[in-house]
């Protein structure tokens, strides 16, 4: 039998592919937050510069919308991994998240830390006082300031 007909058979390695030659491929992104309410973005200069790369080959423009109110409880009920959810909890959640995927985790890992969300006996439960007393939700621009000052350089 030839070797490519045996069960064991390796298929032939690929050639290896052609150096890059110039400068490695990049991405750039650029996000423009409004903040809930807002007609335009915080910062005018940025959404016009924004603006100006419309139409351009390499600009892709991808507008989100909050998540409602069924899908917040969705997410909450999936990172939670939990059918069953306190009700303070998902509207304290969506109250502090407003609709924002990464504010809602946010929420949830802040509400942890701070032991106003546990466990016991496998059944998520809330400090009622704890959560009425939580500190104010920071918002969507101080939340990305904080991840994107995370970043390594």
């Amino acid at each position: 039998a030839a070797p490519h007909d045996r069960p064991d058979a390796r298929p032939p390695a690929a050639p290896n592919p052609p150096e890059p030659s110039g400068p490695p491929p990049q991405l750039f992104l650029l996000l423009a937050l409004r903040e809930r309410g807002a007609g335009g973005p915080a910062r005018p200069e940025v959404g016009a510069w924004a603006a100006s790369l419309r139409g351009e080959a390499f600009c892709e423009t991808l507008a989100l919308r909050p998540l409602s109110a069924p899908e917040q409880r969705e997410l909450l009920a999936s990172m939670l991994g939990a059918s069953e959810l306190p009700e303070g909890l998902v509207r304290a959640v969506a109250e502090d998240g407003q609709g924002n995927p990464a504010l809602i985790e946010s929420c949830l890992a802040g509400l942890l830390d701070r032991g106003i969300l546990f466990d016991r006996g496998g059944r998520w439960e809330v400090d009622a006082q704890g959560l009425a007393n939580r500190p104010p939700s920071a918002g969507t621009m101080e939340h990305v300031r904080g991840r994107l000052a995370a970043l390594p350089p």
